[in-house]
């Protein structure tokens, strides 16, 4: 061993090739040369990585840009991500998260007055947007974690904001409305709608007559107004809320900067949909479409150069999503904002399915991949399924697993009873295969969507006021293409909301009691206890891999929690 260091790099390397994590950093630390060579070795430990913290979700992303990011704030020439400083930084803030190790800082959001708050708008692991009721301000909190982090200098000079103002452009004559919003990695979408009302549409009408106290200030004040006579300090102008026009619109920003690309009006109702890199699907409805209908229109938005692609999509509603990676989407280097020649050839892969008879008797799930972009849409392939219950469908949606298999989760109705289907399609082989329907509401996923987390009762992503006879909430862990249960435990809080940090960990938040921890996933195991100096009952929680923000929605008090190691 005393004489390994004196082998060739290239001999190095190719033992190193061999070796697990636990090894290698235990041979870099015996000799200084095998230290470099091993920690230099870029292609080793981006498979280590990879291998470990798999890059084909948001979540693992997101961390791994803001670190990117940190690299550049630190004054480091990365041509190339430094891919073992990543490992360690990932492993440690796993670990910070497991042992409550966090740097804490506190930021006020603009004061609102009384009865006002700041109001959800839409939040990933790239941020999430407020709305502020007081004056229809929009706000970017989170999105990077590298936001904590500033060269030392910077740091004396001034405090870093964990929050960014996002201006809004109307019309003339238009009052902007925000109602949902969408955060991914390279952009920052807001769909809501616009009031415009016309000059012409507008009338003057006489005032009430003035009160005897009114005529009195007017005379001692110096006769502004001529004593209630008819000026123009007389007619107040009103506009007829039969006459106003209603428009949807979308508000695109460049996440990071604030700077605003594009604002789109449409005639039509635009619903957000899904939002990956710079494809946009939006959800289109016209005046003429029936709201109770099965099937909708889809659309698909190239952000970067701001232009619809070619084709309009039928679907049922729900099932339709962009079927492209999010790695693929959002490179950690190079600048992905600059256009180039190659923009007019892009094109994104689209899920389409939807429902379908047969013989009268039976009913089918028939689904299409298409190509969108500037030219014709054409159907790269198609398939149906047989294996489709025989039951209204309430709500359905889909969403990629990986580039051969699709989730479907659906809710039936049968027997005036709601139940939940599961079902994992095949597209190579065109099987879709159904968990057993369940009663429990799902509510959440675990990040790489191999499990499930489920409850009793109903009430979406939060939890329901259904609790057991002992007070607490039975939860049950449930693999995708399992019909066995993986674990199944009790907590001791009925009013917890889940976050899946990772394949083990969630964070679990109560704005009742104001209960903060971190446990496992799989066994409901309470891990450690996450308690800032300012947490309190109310509040809202914004939990990332790198960071947990925790905002007083009255106040505008922001709580931010650091877990990435300084």
């Amino acid at each position: 061993m005393s004489s390994m260091h004196q082998l060739p790099k290239e001999v190095i390397g190719a033992i190193a090739a061999y070796l697990s994590v636990d090894t290698l950093l235990a041979l870099a630390a015996t000799h200084r040369r095998l230290r470099g060579i091993i920690v230099d070795n870029v292609a080793l430990w981006r498979y280590h990585y990879e291998r470990t913290y798999p890059l084909d979700t948001d979540t693992e992303l997101a961390w791994l840009a803001g670190l990117a990011a940190l690299a550049s704030d630190t004054g480091r020439d990365h041509d190339a991500l430094d891919w073992y400083r990543a490992y360690v930084y990932r492993h440690r803030t796993e670990c910070n998260w497991r042992h409550g190790r966090f740097h804490e800082h506190i930021q006020q959001l603009p004061r609102l007055s009384q009865q006002r708050r700041y109001r959800l708008l839409g939040k990933s692991d790239w941020g999430a947007i407020l709305l502020s009721e007081h004056d229809r301000r929009l706000f970017l909190i989170g999105g990077g974690i590298a936001a904590a982090h500033q060269q030392q200098q910077q740091q004396q000079q001034q405090q870093h904001r964990y929050w960014q103002e996002l201006s809004i452009t109307t019309l003339p004559d238009c009052v902007a409305y925000p109602e949902k919003a969408m955060v991914a990695s390279h952009y920052v979408v807001v769909c809501g709608r616009v009031v415009y009302s016309h000059p012409a549409q507008r009338h003057r009408r006489p005032k009430p007559p003035a009160t005897l106290g009114e005529r009195l200030r007017r005379r001692l004040g110096g006769g502004s107004g001529g004593g209630g006579g008819s000026g123009a300090h007389d007619e107040e102008v009103t506009v007829d809320d039969t006459l106003r026009t209603w428009m949807s619109c979308l508000w695109v920003w460049r996440r990071g900067s604030g700077e605003l690309l594009t604002t789109i009006h449409s005639p039509n109702t635009l619903q957000l949909q899904q939002l990956i890199g710079r494809w946009l699907l939006v959800r289109a409805r016209y005046p003429t479409d029936d709201p109770h209908g099965g099937n909708s229109r889809y659309r698909v938005l190239d952000l970067r150069t701001s232009v619809w692609c070619t084709g309009e999509l039928i679907a049922a509603t729900g099932f339709c999503h962009l079927h492209i990676a999010p790695s693929e989407q959002a490179p950690i280097h190079a600048d992905h904002h600059n256009s180039s020649d190659e923009d007019a050839d892009a094109t994104v892969t689209v899920f389409v399915g939807f429902e379908t008879g047969m013989h009268g008797l039976t009913s089918a799930f028939r689904w299409q991949l298409l190509v969108l972009g500037r030219a014709t849409p054409h159907i790269l392939r198609s398939g149906y399924s047989p294996y489709w219950p025989m039951l209204v469908r309430k709500a359905g949606s889909s969403v990629r697993l990986d580039d051969a298999h699709v989730v479907l989760t659906v809710d039936f109705d049968r027997a005036s009873t709601a139940q939940t289907y599961v079902g994992l399609l095949r597209l190579g082989c065109e099987r879709l295969q159904w968990r057993e329907p369940m009663h429990d509401t799902i509510v959440a996923w675990t990040p790489d969507r191999q499990h499930l987390l489920t409850t009793t009762g109903s009430g979406g992503g939060s939890i329901s006021n259904h609790v057991n006879d002992d007070g607490r909430r039975r939860y049950t862990v449930r693999q995708l293409g399992r019909s066995d249960v993986v674990g199944e435990y009790r907590l001791t809080e009925s009013s917890y909301r889940l976050h899946c940090l990772s394949r083990r960990l969630a964070y679990a938040y109560s704005p009742k009691t104001a209960g903060s921890m971190v446990l496992d996933v799989m066994t409901g195991e309470t891990i450690h206890t996450i308690d800032p100096s300012g947490l309190t009952r109310c509040q809202m929680s914004f939990p990332s891999l790198g960071q947990l923000m925790l905002l007083h929605p009255y106040s505008g008090q922001l709580i931010v929690c650091d877990f990435v190691p300084r």
